[in-house]
């Protein structure tokens, strides 16, 4: 996976008279093969990566929790944003299981917490069987 290293900046996200996010180009290009090329059913760890950063980012400029927490609230979304953005359902589905399963595992300690887990206290959905 193209982990970033801080040279050349390409997409920012942001809320008006807000703070804003900044993704490297390795995540805007992986999310652009989805808007622009329009392979809505591509899937992949990459892919779930660059959903996971834009999620996890989107969080930080509407809340000020922790980076596991906020990575877990992040990662519960990944499905939601990419079907917002015109993945199918089948397809946003597996970019969240891929992100679970291959990602969020390797990710540094701090972004990651006990508490993220289904049914555990950072399930925004506890009602719900689907995880993330």
């Amino acid at each position: 996976m193209g982990r970033a290293t801080g040279e050349g900046f390409r997409g920012v996200c942001g809320l008006p008279r807000r703070a804003r996010a900044f993704l490297l180009p390795d995540i805007c290009d992986e999310l652009a093969t989805v808007l622009y090329d329009r392979p809505r059913q591509r899937t992949g760890e990459d892919l779930a990566w660059a959903f996971g950063v834009l999620a996890h980012e989107t969080e930080h400029l509407v809340s000020s929790r922790s980076e596991a927490e906020t990575e877990c609230h992040g990662m519960q979304r990944v499905d939601e944003l990419a079907l917002s953005l015109g993945v199918s359902k089948a397809a946003a589905r597996m970019l969240a299981r891929s992100y679970w399963e291959h990602v969020y595992p390797k990710l540094l300690p701090k972004y990651r917490t006990r508490a993220c887990r289904e049914g555990g206290a950072l399930d925004i959905a506890p009602a719900s069987s689907v995880w993330p």
